[in-house]
């Protein structure tokens, strides 16, 4: 009964702070279901000037450096293609979500840092193995832990007592949150992918990063593997906040599927800091 209880109340927070902008979600439906055209989607977004104010300032942040300026969304469109637009409207609604937390166990500044940066690791991962749509890694990257600011801000009783035992005892998150609510972030984080109509591949690499074994299909545990991979070195490197008391080791399906000489690593590990910088100052960040 308690179990249930605690999954009404995550669908009633998700509701409640994680429904999308109108216009927001129709444009991410056309990209899902269609190659719609600039024209159509220029049209779409033309309907929220707010966000369309929001595009036009990542497309001509330090971020994409582009060398001359953007000024309307149709060439936005057309520079950015649907996959980094995809990419793009996702981190815009999550950030809205993440900056709108209010204090918590886990600071929401550093849970979005850390989520940038597992986002910004997993793309360069997949594109270093030359992985088709290396975006939608970036999108498991940065909603991987989305469910644990879900929990931290709306089931902060038994969210604080997840913590307790995860600093006494030096235990993983997810493994606590199994013990006290049935359910994990990882749990949460594909509700919300589902409820953002964010493709199902997606949902449940989401899912099952942090238990490899139970991915479904070879598509699927090769995504989660990578971000498990990505959430490893992150943490290793102190990128943002995840909350994690130690780091946990990587599963052996994530090292025989990420198999990259160290150097190489270093290299995207040295990458993603950069990426982090310029994340901060467009987010306006400290």
């Amino acid at each position: 009964m308690e179990n249930r209880s605690i999954l009404e109340r995550v669908k009633d927070s998700l509701e409640e702070v994680a429904s999308m902008p109108h216009v927001a979600a129709k444009a991410l439906e056309l990209l899902n279901e269609a190659e719609p055209s600039a024209a159509v989607l220029s049209k779409v977004f033309e309907l929220d000037m707010v966000l369309t104010g929001k595009l036009l300032k990542i497309v001509n942040s330090a971020y994409y450096g582009f060398t001359k300026q953007v000024t309307t969304v149709p060439q936005a469109i057309t520079i950015l293609g649907h996959d980094n637009l995809k990419s793009i409207l996702i981190s815009t609604i999550a950030f809205e979500l993440f900056s709108k937390g209010k204090g918590g166990l886990i600071p929401p500044q550093g849970l979005w840092l850390h989520s940038l940066g597992t986002a910004s690791f997993s793309q360069a991962l997949a594109r270093e193995l030359n992985l088709p749509k290396p975006e939608e890694y970036y999108i498991v990257g940065l909603l991987h832990d989305i469910g644990k600011l879900i929990l931290d801000q709306n089931l902060s009783e038994e969210f604080r007592k997840v913590m307790t035992i995860v600093k006494a005892r030096r235990l993983a998150i997810y493994e606590v949150e199994e013990q006290i609510l049935g359910m994990n972030h990882s749990d949460i984080g594909h509700m919300v992918a589902v409820y953002w109509k964010i493709p199902e591949r997606v949902a449940m690499a989401i899912k099952f990063h942090h238990i490899l074994s139970l991915c479904p299909d070879k598509d699927i545990l090769q995504m989660a593997a990578i971000v498990q991979m990505s959430d490893f070195f992150c943490n290793l490197q102190h990128m943002g906040d995840s909350g994690n008391i130690k780091v946990s080791l990587v599963q052996k399906e994530a090292k025989e599927i990420v198999n990259l000489a160290p150097d190489i690593k270093q290299k995207i590990i040295q990458e993603v800091k950069q990426d982090i910088e310029k994340a901060k100052s467009f987010f306006e960040i400290k």
